[in-house]
């Protein structure tokens, strides 16, 4: 555990910085925060993305998707609409700033259509 971390959004604090316990596991896939970061991360998401022409959807896989008027083809092409969140960690007297583009905490589900049987 590195220690303590802050998590923000386009560099604007998650629900004035509550600090949570960071542990990093390289051995797996997917990221865990505390319920109360994770849903206030998911509210300033949606918040950043109401101008945007982006529409909220259910997804096959995930419980939080989003289409657009034309499909993404991958991950790089949501750079422009998300912003990059950032882990503020801090371990004894020393502060470490971790950025993490859209591309590193999205993912891109592709419609596949099957065959007709």
């Amino acid at each position: 555990s590195p220690g303590l971390a802050e998590l923000f959004i386009d560099k604007q604090p998650i629900r004035g910085n509550p600090t949570f316990e960071a542990v990093f596991d390289s051995g797996t896939t997917y990221t865990f925060v505390p319920a109360q970061i994770y849903n206030e991360l998911v509210s300033k998401v949606r918040g950043t993305l109401s101008e945007s022409s982006l529409v909220e959807v259910k997804g096959r896989a995930l419980p939080l998707c989003w289409k657009g008027k034309r499909p993404f083809r991958s991950v790089n092409d949501v750079k422009n609409q998300f912003k990059a969140l950032s882990l503020k960690i801090t371990h004894a007297s020393s502060t470490s700033n971790l950025d993490i583009p859209p591309q590193n905490y999205l993912i891109v589900e592709v419609n596949i259509r099957q065959p007709n049987r």
